[in-house]
């Protein structure tokens, strides 16, 4: 997996603020893999047994969704947001969003 998803991994299982934490460039969070790869290492409580609180999870996951809906440069073209169709039909964090 790319570096930088393994960072933003690192970091955010370590509770830093969100101000703090290494975003993916955009380029990696187009990336429906990416995407997917994030839900299931940073959100999936089936695949982890030891996640954040959801209050820090969803700390991270707004600027998250805002920085993917950011990186889309052509709607035709470019991926749909995949981690927010996995959460919302896989994690009882859809219920806040």
């Amino acid at each position: 997996m790319d570096p930088q998803l393994l960072l933003f991994r690192r970091q955010y299982l370590q509770l830093f603020e969100p101000d703090f934490l290494s975003w993916p460039p955009k380029p990696l969070l187009r990336d429906a893999d990416a995407q997917a790869w994030l839900f299931k290492n940073l959100f999936d409580a089936d695949r982890n047994d030891r996640l954040p609180s959801e209050r820090y999870q969803l700390r991270v996951l707004k600027p998250l969704l805002a920085k993917i809906e950011q990186s889309i440069e052509d709607p035709e073209e470019d991926v749909g947001i995949t981690i927010l169709t996995s959460l919302r039909t896989q994690s009882p964090l859809h219920l806040i969003l």
